[in-house]
């Protein structure tokens, strides 16, 4: 894609093919942060079910610490 934006002819309808391209790429970081969001938020829910069921595990061994 980078590579296609540096080719872009600066006439006017080079102009409009770069501003395309530059929208196109724009839109793509865009779409991979809302990705790596969304893998976060599935991976911290992970997270806080495992610590969850450690601290009932070890609520029922009778070890009762609430770490």
């Amino acid at each position: 894609m980078v590579n296609a934006m540096a080719e872009a002819r600066p006439d006017k309808d080079g102009d409009r093919q770069f501003d395309k391209l530059v929208k196109i790429g724009t839109l793509a970081v865009k779409e991979k942060q809302v990705d790596n969001q969304r893998l976060d938020i599935a991976s911290n829910e992970r997270i806080t079910r495992m610590q969850t069921m450690a601290k009932l595990a070890s609520a029922r061994r009778g070890n009762g610490t609430n770490e």
